[in-house]
C-alpha cells in the first residue's frame, strides 16, 4: 500500500530552533535534583546543567528540548498544574 501523503518525516535541519523551559536556579545541587526528579514525575524530560556565574556555582533545571514553542508551552501548562513556574527559552 502507498504511503500516505504528509507522513514522510524530514531530518530536521541544524538551523531548526529548539525551546528549553527553564524551571530556575538552584545554588545547591540537591535542591536542583529534587525540582528535577518532580518535572519527570510530571511526565516531562529534565536535566540539571552546571553554570558558574561570577564565582557562584549554579545548577539550573531545565525541560527539553522541544521542537516547537506549542510543544514547550503544553509542556510549561503541564508543570504549572503543580506548582511548578517556569519560561520558555528558545535555542
Amino acid at each position: 500500500t502507498p504511503a500516505e501523503p504528509g507522513l514522510t518525516e524530514a531530518a530536521p535541519t541544524p538551523q531548526a530552533p529548539s525551546f528549553i523551559l527553564q524551571v530556575r536556579s538552584y545554588p545547591d545541587p540537591d535542591s536542583a535534583d529534587a525540582r528535577r526528579a518532580e518535572i519527570i514525575l510530571n511526565g516531562l524530560s529534565a536535566d540539571v546543567v552546571k553554570t558558574v556565574e561570577g564565582g557562584q556555582t549554579w545548577y539550573r533545571v531545565i525541560s527539553g528540548p522541544y521542537d516547537s514553542q506549542e510543544a514547550a508551552v503544553i509542556a510549561q501548562q503541564t508543570l504549572q498544574h503543580s506548582g511548578i513556574d517556569s519560561i520558555v527559552v528558545k535555542r
